[in-house]
């Protein structure tokens, strides 16, 4: 699984709560071309979680990377009302409690 969120504490609870439910973690990434160079590469990655909250350019190219492999995207949001992105009409979890959602 690759986790690509442009907010280290919560890139790291995300893995964390994965991880102990069993999924191996590919990422968390920092850079989104770290995520491109992943989702293209030898290893297969079968699911994603990626912040809406990424900048617009960065998390189109992840999102048709994951489209090009076939792989299952889980859109996070800020807890934050009001919070709007090119994603924000697409069904998304909620990043406070996502993790365990996720699971």
């Amino acid at each position: 699984m690759l986790i690509a969120h442009e907010n280290a504490s919560q890139r790291v609870y995300l893995g964390e709560i994965i991880q102990a439910a069993g999924a191996i973690i590919a990422g968390p990434i920092d850079a989104y071309a770290d995520g491109i160079s992943l989702l293209n590469g030898e290893l297969r990655i079968h699911a994603m979680v990626i912040s809406q909250m990424l900048p617009y350019q960065d998390a189109v190219a992840l999102l048709d990377a994951a489209i090009d492999n076939n792989v299952r995207t889980v859109i996070v949001y800020p807890r934050q009302v009001g919070v709007k992105s090119p994603f924000s009409d697409y069904k998304c979890l909620e990043a406070h409690i996502a993790g365990f959602q996720i699971v």
